[in-house]
C-alpha cells in the first residue's frame, strides 16, 4: 500500500509540473501576519519570492475618496521553487479585500508572476482580480462576488496560470456587459495590452448564480486554454454586448 501512496504522490507531482504548477516548498517560506488594510499594502510592496502573506480574519478596504484604480497591487515576482503566498490564516472566516466602491477599482492588481492567491473573498469593487505579465500563478478557494464588471482577468501577456476551485457570483452589478466571470486575453480591438495568454487553466470553479455575461471569455489570439470540471448556474445572465454564453472560445486549441 505504500508503495502505492508514493507511486500516486509522485504522478501527481509530475503531472503538476508539466502543466506548469509546481508545488510550493513551505518549509522557505517566510510568514508575514497583517491585520489591517495598512499592513497589508507595505507586505505587497515590499513582498519577496518565498513570502507568505497571512490575513487575519476581517475587512481589508481602501478609502473610496483617494482616487486610485488599484486597491491592492504587488509588482515582486516569485520564483518555481519560491512562490510568494498570499491568504487567509482561516479559510472558514476569510479576509474579506473590497475597494468599498463598485463602480470604479480593482480588488487586488498582480503583475508579478509566480504567486497563490488563496482562501480570500473579494468584493465591492469594479473589478475583482486581475493577473498581468503573470505567469504560473494560482488563484485558489477564492470567492469573487458584488462586482461592477468582471471577476478574475488573466490579461496582457499572462500565461500558464490557474484558476481553481473558486466560486464566483454577482458580477456585471454596474456593468452587465462586462461582468464575466473569468476573462483571459484581450478583445482585438484593445491597443494597451499584450494578447498573449495562453496555456491558462479553469478548473473546478462555480460560477452563478447573477453572473452577467459569459462565465469565461477566451478572446482572440491565445492558445492553449483549458476550462474543465467546472459548474455554471446562468440565473441572471443579461445577454448585453453578446455576454450570453457560459463559455465563449475566439482563441485558438482551447
Amino acid at each position: 500500500m505504500r508503495k502505492k501512496i508514493i507511486a500516486a504522490l509522485t504522478a501527481a507531482l509530475f503531472t503538476c509540473e508539466a502543466a506548469g504548477f509546481v508545488p510550493h516548498a513551505a518549509a522557505d517560506t517566510n510568514q508575514i501576519y497583517v491585520t489591517s488594510t495598512a499592513e497589508l499594502k507595505a507586505a505587497l510592496t515590499n513582498v519577496r519570492a518565498g513570502d507568505e502573506i497571512i490575513l487575519k480574519s476581517g475587512t481589508y478596504e481602501d478609502d473610496a475618496s483617494n482616487g486610485k484604480w488599484r486597491v491592492f497591487e504587488a509588482a515582486a515576482s516569485g520564483t518555481p521553487e519560491q512562490h510568494i503566498i498570499i491568504r487567509s490564516e482561516d479559510p472558514a472566516h476569510p479576509a474579506v479585500l473590497c475597494a468599498n466602491q463598485p463602480e470604479k477599482k480593482c480588488v487586488m492588481y498582480i503583475t508579478g508572476s509566480s504567486w497563490e492567491i488563496r482562501d480570500l473573498k473579494i468584493q465591492n469593487a469594479g473589478k475583482g482580480i486581475f493577473l498581468a505579465k503573470s505567469e504560473h500563478s494560482i488563484i485558489s478557494d477564492c470567492e469573487v462576488c458584488e462586482i461592477g464588471d468582471e471577476a478574475i482577468h488573466i490579461i496582457d501577456d499572462s500565461s500558464y496560470n490557474l484558476v481553481e476551485n473558486c466560486f464566483i457570483h454577482d458580477t456585471g452589478t454596474v456593468n452587465a456587459k462586462y461582468g464575466e466571470g473569468v476573462y483571459i486575453g484581450s478583445a482585438k480591438s484593445a491597443t494597451e495590452y499584450g494578447f498573449a495568454c495562453h496555456y491558462n487553466t479553469v478548473r473546478g470553479c462555480r460560477f452563478g448564480p447573477n453572473v452577467s455575461a459569459d462565465h469565461v471569455d477566451i478572446k482572440e489570439y491565445t492558445i492553449g486554454n483549458l476550462v474543465e470540471y467546472c459548474t455554471f448556474d446562468g440565473t441572471g445572465i443579461k445577454g448585453e454586448n453578446g455576454g450570453n454564453s457560459f463559455v465563449e472560445i475566439k482563441g485558438n486549441d482551447a
